[in-house]
């Protein structure tokens, strides 16, 4: 057996891809399980608030991890062209993706918005009173957050696989990466996710266009999240700001 290295394009591309999911998810992982800045969100406004801002600490720290930096490593550094990892405009033929699925996900959230399991997971930020405000700023880190996940899961992770090996390759390793990556949200979601990243894996590479699961994951958080805040008996949303 030849256990050369092998220090060809494709393999740098997926090498770094893989470590970037890995140490990515370890990073804002640890950051947002950090007893150390819950106690000091906790000390300084309390215990819904610490909670919050933990939430926050997710959107954003993910958000450096998967967008920021490989979009730095792979266009800055590396110099590769953006539109061979998806980085293109939506087609007719990614609307005929787009819509459907989008409302399937809103479909599916307003079912699940409303089941015990649903609302004991979500929203995630579990303030009892929400301000407009605060609906705003959740959506906003959320949207930024599934963005960089896109990118770079169906964006580098996938088509750096795609170049190195073959296309059911790719499926399987994104889905076993995706599966990890939802783990600590119990093993139902974390199953769940295996066949749901098979499933965007393969409208991306269709449609050609990461465009497409960015736009479809964000109307299947989102929503999910508003039925949620709509639904749930112990949470309220308010005109006025929340301070």
């Amino acid at each position: 057996m030849n256990y050369a290295l092998n220090w060809s394009a494709e393999m740098l591309h997926i090498n770094i891809a893989i470590l970037i999911v890995t140490l990515g998810f370890m990073a804002y992982y640890f950051l947002e399980h950090s007893k150390k800045l819950y106690q000091q969100f906790k000390t300084a406004k309390g215990e819904e608030y610490a909670q919050m801002r933990m939430v926050f600490l997710h959107h954003w720290s993910g958000a450096i991890a998967y967008g920021v930096v490989p979009i730095i490593i792979y266009f800055f550094i590396l110099k590769v062209s953006p539109t061979d990892f998806g980085f293109r405009g939506l087609t007719v033929k990614g609307l005929y993706w787009l819509i459907p699925l989008s409302l399937v996900g809103i479909t599916l959230s307003w079912f699940s918005a409303a089941t015990p399991n649903g609302l004991k997971m979500y929203p995630a930020i579990r303030k009892k009173v929400w301000s407009r405000q605060l609906v705003a700023k959740s959506a906003i880190g959320w949207a930024t957050y599934l963005t960089a996940y896109e990118i770079m899961f169906r964006g580098f992770l996938l088509f750096a696989c795609v170049a190195a090996f073959d296309v059911w390759t790719a499926f399987v390793i994104n889905a076993a990466f995706n599966a990890l990556t939802h783990i600590h949200k119990g093993f139902k979601e974390a199953i769940l996710s295996m066949p749901m990243s098979t499933l965007f894996c393969y409208m991306t590479l269709e449609s050609g266009t990461l465009l497409v699961p960015i736009l479809v994951h964000i109307a299947l958080s989102l929503s999910n999240e508003w039925f949620s805040l709509r639904n749930h008996p112990d949470i309220q949303v308010i005109q006025k700001p929340v301070a």
